[in-house]
């Protein structure tokens, strides 16, 4: 049996909304990196831009040490149509000396993963892998800035990644010869899993076209523990687990792979509960939309007392194969909250294991 209830919103046309954009910081040596640091407030416009602190460790040293000096700052920003990224030596220093861009670097790609790396485990150190440069060489600018023109040419979903990195000169308060820096845009809520470096997330601003643009979405761990429980396949599917006669389990319900960035792909959540007396009852998992502008299209369900029988190709769950009796939508008006019954079977035990998969629709 399939029980349904929703109230339906209406849906408005937002004027900038948020992209996730990863961008990896390459390294020139590598030893492991911290994962404690500063958190970062992602913005978009040239008013209020994305702003990084840019830490820097002197060039040459072995073995490399921490980048732990602050130097400057990168800001990032976009017009809906270029991107922009400006790298400042503005930060005092306090030995009175002062930092000087000799070189500046900065990439971008869809997905965090899509950067080049050595042997599978290392950033690739070269510099002619990144997209975009400046000319270096003896410019000892104060700061300069990127502009990335068109990125809707490139950009084919709402997720990217992105690169920065630069080169900078120490002139001393005194005058005579410095030393070089290796600096990163520093997030360190996103380190390397080698490596010095740091990547940050990022989000466009989109070109509004008024339209519903669909995303996978699957209830899974509360957010930010979804990695506990993952689908063995290769791709990010998820899956909720209950004990029978709990109180009730409220998930998070993630749009898009979280791998990036978890918390910006949270829109909602998925609650599991039931009235199961004896052997006889229910389990109900309501699906709810938290996040604005998105909502439900419709979905699949499936409850089972071993991971193993949900079907699978691979350790990947196959939707289109679970009961039909966990089928629900599709929806025209779009729901913002669905929740589906299903018979509890005894064969299933007491441990089980919840299959939630939805489409959710983002309308920009």
């Amino acid at each position: 049996m399939l029980a349904l209830s929703a109230g339906s919103k209406e849906k408005e046309v937002k004027n900038g909304k948020w992209l996730l954009v990863a961008g990896l910081v390459i390294m020139m040596m590598a030893v492991g990196c911290k994962k404690t640091g500063d958190q970062v407030d992602v913005a978009g416009t040239e008013a209020n831009p994305l702003v990084l602190p840019i830490y820097g460790a002197e060039y040459g040293l072995n073995p490399v040490p921490d980048p732990s000096r602050h130097i400057g700052h990168v800001y990032v920003w976009d017009d809906m149509t270029n991107l922009y990224v400006k790298y400042a030596m503005d930060e005092p220093q306090a030995d009175g000396s002062q930092f000087v861009l000799w070189a500046c670097l900065f990439d971008v790609r869809m997905d965090s993963i899509g950067f080049p790396y050595s042997a599978g485990l290392e950033p690739e150190v070269n510099p002619s892998l990144f997209q975009f440069q400046s000319n270096g060489a003896a410019q000892y600018l104060t700061e300069y800035t990127f502009t990335i023109p068109n990125y809707g040419a490139w950009l084919t979903g709402t997720e990217a990644a992105a690169v920065a990195y630069c080169i900078a000169l120490q002139q001393p308060a005194g005058g005579g010869g410095g030393s070089l820096y290796f600096g990163y845009a520093r997030d360190l809520n996103h380190p390397f899993k080698y490596g010095h470096g740091w990547w940050f997330p990022y989000e466009f601003e989109v070109p509004h076209d008024g339209e519903w643009h669909m995303n996978t979405a699957w209830g899974g761990k509360a957010y930010p523990d979804w990695r506990d429980w993952q689908f063995p396949g290769k791709n990010w599917a998820l899956y909720i687990r209950y004990n029978l006669s709990a109180t009730q389990y409220v998930g998070s319900l993630y749009a898009g792979n979280p791998k990036n960035d978890a918390l910006a792909k949270v829109v909602g959540t998925v609650t599991v509960s039931d009235d199961v007396v004896d052997g006889v009852g229910n389990i109900y998992v309501k699906y709810t939309i938290t996040k604005e502008d998105r909502a439900i299209f419709g979905g699949h369900t499936i409850v089972r007392g071993r991971l193993v029988d949900i079907p699978q190709v691979q350790g990947n769950p196959i939707p289109g194969q679970f009961d039909e009796e966990g089928f629900f939508g599709p929806f025209d008006p779009p729901e913002d909250e669905v929740t589906v019954t299903i018979p509890y079977d005894p064969a299933w035990g007491t441990n089980l294991f919840v299959g939630a998969h939805a489409e959710v629709g983002w309308y920009y």
